[in-house]
């Protein structure tokens, strides 16, 4: 009877320690959705600022809006850094660096003081501004000064966010900006074969930067005269060229237009053989 009544009591027990992590499971469920809910409203506001890029009085007028009444500092420095990315395309050269010196990325990668993956891979796309679209944007238009103030901003970065691949490929990039040891190629191909090592990226975002990896080396291979390797990736770059973004890569970048704008078949003449 006594062993029956502490079976039972230990079922009770089970039963108990089941519910409450039936109830922490659904109240972390509860928290991660309206999380979820929060995120999204917010890169929506993002999302309209970015659709309106290319007109650039809109795009100035909504970027500056958002970033004056956006309270969260994680999307208050997305808002910062997407406005950075204008002033550089539409060339608002005495804006640049007083913007670029507010610039923070603490908020985009760090949870309670701490690097967090998943943050900085939920920002990735502030990353890809920063450290890839503003740079290379800079290096085409030959304004060497504001490109190594970029520099020194990244390199101030180095020990919070070496472990992003969109880090490591700026770094690379500057490799090749500057003429500096083997301009980046052994990282780039070494990319391109999808050793990524251990650094962290968005799964999403893993083939726009093999295509400027591919980018990079085709700028390598013409300088180097190598036009033989060149085209084991020359479908790549011509593919990648008819894109908005790969003509202004491959563009900044002076790769020729012969290299990567496919040849167009000659029309055949309507006029009949005689």
């Amino acid at each position: 009877m006594i062993e029956l009544t502490k079976v039972g009591e230990n079922m009770q027990l089970i039963s108990f320690l089941i519910n409450v992590a039936l109830v922490v499971f659904i109240l972390s469920m509860a928290i991660a959705f309206v999380f979820l809910i929060r995120r999204n409203t917010k890169n929506k506001k993002i999302v309209e600022c970015v659709e309106a890029f290319d007109n650039e009085d809109v795009f100035f007028n909504k970027i500056d809006n958002y970033i004056e009444l956006e309270k969260d500092n994680e999307f208050k420095m997305k808002g910062k850094i997407l406005k950075l990315w204008g002033c550089v395309k539409y060339d608002h050269k005495d804006s640049i660096e007083p913007l670029l010196n507010e610039i923070d990325c603490t908020p985009l990668f760090e949870k309670k003081g701490k690097y967090n993956k998943t943050k900085a891979s939920l920002n990735e796309d502030s990353f890809y501004y920063l450290c890839l679209a503003c740079c290379n944007t800079l290096y085409g238009r030959k304004d060497h000064d504001l490109l190594m103030k970029f520099k020194e901003k990244l390199d101030d970065l180095d020990q919070s966010i070496n472990r992003l691949l969109v880090y490591q490929l700026s770094m690379n990039g500057f490799k090749l900006y500057q003429g500096e040891e083997d301009l980046g190629e052994e990282f780039f191909s070494n990319m391109l074969q999808g050793d990524t090592g251990d650094l962290h990226y968005a799964k999403q975002l893993i083939g726009i930067y093999k295509d400027i990896c591919a980018a990079y080396l085709t700028k390598i291979y013409y300088i180097q005269n190598r036009s033989e390797e060149y085209e084991s990736i020359k479908e790549d770059m011509q593919r990648f060229y008819r894109s908005g973004l790969g003509k202004r890569y491959l563009t900044e970048l002076e790769i020729p237009q012969e290299w990567v704008v496919e040849p167009t078949e000659p029309e055949e003449s309507s006029e009949e053989i005689e």
